[in-house]
């Protein structure tokens, strides 16, 4: 997966997919992984506020990396999230850190995909019965 690169109807595709495949797995487990997500997306807009050669992403990137316990957590506690959602998360996150590996514009844009991907994912597990 690489959202850098994902148009945005691939990455819709994406999260619907994903969706389907999470009917077993209880909308109030992916809200808390989604909390913090959304926590994320505050201090990453934040962060845009400063001006270009000022933005510090040093605690995004932990929160990033922190989302891999969280998710290897969920992923003890139900089959569901093991063997669907934790391979899918582990390859967005990936995806991103790989995206910080070369510019702030790449890593900017590869974040604001993630958010819409995981925003999307939501939307469409609550649609098809989540």
């Amino acid at each position: 997966m690489n959202l850098v690169e994902m148009k945005p109807a691939e990455l819709i595709k994406a999260a619907e997919q994903q969706a389907r495949q999470l009917s077993r797995v209880k909308t109030h487990q992916l809200r808390n992984i989604f909390g913090s997500i959304s926590k994320m997306r505050n201090d990453f807009k934040s962060v845009l506020r400063a001006p270009e050669g000022e933005r510090n992403y040093e605690n995004l990137e932990m929160s990033l990396t922190l989302l891999k316990p969280q998710m290897a957590y969920a992923a003890a506690r139900q089959r569901a999230i093991r063997s669907d959602f934790y391979p899918f998360m582990i390859k967005a996150i990936e995806s991103v850190e790989e995206a910080h590996t070369q510019d702030d514009a790449t890593f900017e844009r590869a974040m604001e995909r993630f958010f819409s991907l995981m925003e999307s994912l939501i939307a469409y597990h609550k649609f098809h019965g989540g």
